[in-house]
């Protein structure tokens, strides 16, 4: 399998930001706030996904919703990487909705922490593309 690494992003780019598996609950909004303003400081535009102020109980929507919020962010042209607004514990309900064809089709930075790593293991393991764990 050859190994794809995402285009690096350029000052300017717009950034997506998903819930790709705890929603961004009130108690935690200041610290999400305070997150989306480095990326901005840092000269990056950012664009919300769906699951952004979605809450179905521990998630940010149903499985499914979340698959099509991320797939939508590799789909969009004009959004160059996609940050996980955190981590949480639903991610391995959401990879059997991912479109594996789409994602490398349109292959960009996939970031984030905790419970990104089953959605950078699994495009890892289906396409090949490696994605960026942060703390």
């Amino acid at each position: 399998m050859k190994i794809v690494k995402p285009p690096k992003l350029n000052i300017g780019d717009t950034i997506g930001i998903v819930a790709s598996s705890l929603p961004v609950l009130p108690s935690y909004r200041e610290n999400y706030e305070k997150r989306k303003k480095v990326i901005y400081d840092l000269g990056f535009k950012i664009y919300e996904g769906k699951t952004i102020g979605s809450v179905k109980g521990f998630m940010a929507g149903s499985p499914k919703d979340v698959a099509d919020d991320i797939n939508s962010m590799f789909s969009d042209k004009n959004i160059k990487a996609i940050f996980a607004a955190d981590g949480g514990y639903s991610a391995i309900s959401v990879v059997e909705h991912l479109d594996y064809e789409l994602i490398i089709k349109n292959a960009k930075p996939l970031m984030g922490f905790s419970d990104t790593t089953i959605y950078h293991l699994a495009i890892f393991s289906k396409v090949g593309m490696v994605g960026f764990h942060m703390d």
